[in-house]
């Protein structure tokens, strides 16, 4: 009883954060990072191609070398602290040895400051989002009576599983998801078997996510329930899979959908 579509609530788009002091961070040191690179780049150049070229010492000797990479190293080493110094992130003091957040550069520090919280959607969760988003064109809309409706249907659809047929609920039901209950309907009939559902005990229901795209609004309800589940031969009525004393418990979510604007709710998936 598993298949159909899936659906994802209306996607909201976050505000871009531009942040002025990182990006002089990173060009800092993308120039420091050049500059470094190019004063090596010179004197490896330089001690190769004197080697190469200069054979007898037209080439430039280990203590030039030596001395244009100390300098290198020296200015590498001042751009990148200047450029360490005169940056921070906003809202956070700069990371010297006399900040206390997080022990920055005193890791004894005592930390007395907490960087500010992630952002959130207005404070909803997830849930709360989506219902807003099917408020947007239905007011009215109550997920706690939506819940009592799934349960209505949940048991009719239990009881015309066991029927193998769908004539009384195929109006309940998406397209994709009656083609795959028809096509398994035909694969029991022709092995000969009936699929029992007996003693249905819902112990949870409750709506675990919504949404709308604007075209479709949409609702999952998961169930926590137990029954007996097992399989009989048509004819003999034997037991051929499950047990009929031991009650198997399983949680279900159900996804139902419909066009925005109208009532006609139909049962898409169940995972």
């Amino acid at each position: 009883m598993k298949g159909g579509s899936s659906f994802r609530m209306k996607p909201r788009s976050s505000p871009t954060k531009t942040t002025t002091s990182a990006t002089n961070k990173s060009t800092g040191g993308t120039f420091s990072r050049g500059l470094m690179g190019g004063l090596l780049g010179g004197a490896i150049g330089g001690m190769l191609f004197g080697s190469m070229f200069g054979a007898g010492g037209s080439g430039m000797g280990l203590l030039p070398i030596l001395l244009i990479a100390g300098v290198g190293y020296f200015l590498f080493r001042k751009f990148n602290q200047q450029s360490a110094a005169g940056t921070s992130r906003p809202g956070y003091p700069p990371n010297n040895s006399n900040s206390s957040f997080g022990g920055g550069m005193n890791p004894g520090a005592k930390n007395n400051m907490q960087p500010p919280p992630a952002p959130e959607f207005g404070g909803m969760s997830t849930l709360d989002e989506g219902l807003a988003q099917i408020r947007e064109s239905d007011s009215d809309f109550d997920p706690n009576y939506f819940t009592e409706i799934a349960s209505d249907v949940f048991f009719q659809v239990q009881a015309g599983w066991m029927r193998r047929d769908m004539d009384s609920y195929r109006h309940l039901l998406g397209a994709e998801l009656a083609s795959q209950y028809q096509v398994e309907f035909d694969k029991m009939k022709s092995e000969g078997r009936i699929n029992k559902l007996e003693s249905i005990a819902v112990r949870t229901i409750k709506v675990i996510e919504a949404g709308s795209d604007g075209l479709q609004d949409f609702v999952t309800v998961r169930f926590v329930a137990s029954l007996l589940d097992y399989t009989v031969d048509d004819k003999s009525g034997d037991v051929v899979e499950g047990s009929t004393t031991n009650p198997v418990k399983f949680e279900e979510d159900w996804t139902w959908a419909r066009t925005v604007g109208t009532e006609d709710w139909k049962l898409e998936g169940i995972k």
